[in-house]
């Protein structure tokens, strides 16, 4: 019953008005109702990915090679994870060490994160920091890097970060 503005949606989502409009027009969706399971509650399976809704756990494009090893749908090996984010190697390694920080939750590039997103991203930077350990550069040194959009070279459209190291670094651009 009733209209469901984006201001109720952002509420019954756990997101913020940005984040619902941007889903509603990644999903070509009426209103925030189509993001809501049936009961109206913000708890359930999504219908656009079958996953179980809560606020940590937003909608995914089904689509999304990362939210779908992220999901488990993707068998992957992982070097290390944390509640927030998992971290793999690179398949085109560019050094000797090159792993992604993956955030398991969905946010497209380093553009759309928001205030939000804080656990998350201290989530994703506490992991490199594991990852660096693991990988033996803690102590000689790395670079972590986020490319955002074409232009940068990003090939997959959910954030993650770049962990490069093992050799000296050059200038990067």
């Amino acid at each position: 019953g009733g209209v469901l503005g984006v201001r109720e949606g952002a509420v019954l989502l756990g997101l913020s008005e940005r984040q619902v409009r941007r889903l509603l027009v990644r999903y070509r969706l009426e209103g925030p109702r189509e993001l809501l399971p049936p009961a109206a509650s913000r708890f359930g399976q999504s219908a656009i990915d079958n996953r179980q809704l809560t606020i940590d756990n937003p909608p995914m494009p089904a689509d999304c090679l990362f939210c779908k090893m992220a999901a488990g749908e993707i068998a992957v090996p992982r070097i290390a994870e944390n509640d927030h984010a998992f971290a793999i190697r690179d398949i085109n390694p560019r050094a000797p060490v090159h792993a992604l920080i993956i955030p398991k939750q969905h946010v497209p590039t380093a553009r759309d994160v928001e205030w939000t997103h804080g656990e998350l991203m201290a989530g994703v930077f506490m992991l490199a920091t594991e990852v660096a350990r693991i990988e033996g550069v803690s102590q000689s040194g790395y670079r972590l890097a986020f490319n955002v959009g074409d232009a940068a070279g990003m090939t997959i459209p959910h954030l993650h970060l770049h962990l490069v190291g093992g050799r000296k670094l050059g200038p990067e651009g």
